[in-house]
């Protein structure tokens, strides 16, 4: 009697044997339809730091941004909220380069702005929730 591994068996064991040999490669954020979410499922791509912005920096940018900076009704440039409202906007937000200072929270002008026309500063909270978020995207990116 001769066994066969399953094709589902298999899979498995190169999925193993791909880990073990450190064979994995670098997560980045996919976001080619502006719906919010990571390729055509719009299930957030599996990115830690596409995650913690949909989770914790949207809702921030939603609530302190939006007014001014949204596509839609936004009268302040840049618009870098775009026009399809909180699930849109990471796109337009990591499409932003001064925005996002290449990801180094020091460069990144949505945090070194501060407060500005009618918009308040971060609080300490925010700041940093914001920081974790653009530190992550670093480390995610190649």
């Amino acid at each position: 009697m001769t066994l066969r591994p399953s094709f589902a068996g298999l899979a498995i064991l190169a999925l193993l044997a791909a880990l073990v040999a450190g064979c994995v490669g670098t997560l980045t954020p996919v976001d080619d339809d502006d719906t919010g979410g990571g390729g055509d499922d719009d299930t957030g791509g599996g990115s830690v730091a596409r995650q913690m912005f949909d989770d914790d920096v949207a809702p921030l940018l939603q609530a302190t941004c939006a007014s001014c900076h949204a596509g839609t009704g936004g009268v302040v440039a840049p618009k870098f909220l775009g026009t399809t409202g909180i699930t849109g906007y990471y796109a337009n937000v990591v499409g932003q380069t001064a925005l996002v200072g290449a990801f180094n929270p020091a460069a990144a002008t949505l945090l070194t702005k501060g407060a500005h026309s009618s918009a308040r500063a971060w609080t300490t909270t925010e700041s940093d929730t914001i920081t974790m978020w653009l530190l992550a995207e670093a480390d995610e990116r190649p």
